[in-house]
């Protein structure tokens, strides 16, 4: 597992360093997630549904006070990633870390990195 130091100075964790840029810019720097009025209030809970590496649950933690949030990655290699960028970070707001699809043979679903 690579780190990567983010621009924001956060280190993160990643599998391929263009597409954690990428995705970076795309939550911090564009808002892209919190367009058309999406938006959280203190207490809401998040669904964080393909977490990837965990770059939304960091960024939306931010934005409210005492959010619950629940991350979801079907993909193991991705799901270890994740695991990891959460623990470094110490996020107490994460309610539940979870491969959903842990439980089933990993040749039913196809990731291609």
């Amino acid at each position: 597992m690579k780190m990567l130091t983010l621009p924001n100075e956060e280190n993160v964790y990643y599998i391929d360093k263009l597409t954690a840029l990428y995705v970076y810019n795309e939550i911090f720097v564009d808002n892209q997630y919190l367009k058309y009025g999406i938006g959280v209030k203190e207490g809401d809970v998040v669904f964080d549904v393909g977490a990837n590496i965990g770059l939304f649950s960091r960024f939306i933690v931010n934005k409210a006070q005492n959010l619950k949030i629940f991350a979801f990655e079907p993909v193991p290699t991705i799901f270890k990633v994740l695991e990891s960028n959460l623990e470094i970070n110490q996020l107490p707001y994460l309610k539940e870390l979870l491969n959903v699809f842990s439980k089933f043979n990993q040749d039913n679903h196809f990731y291609f990195p």
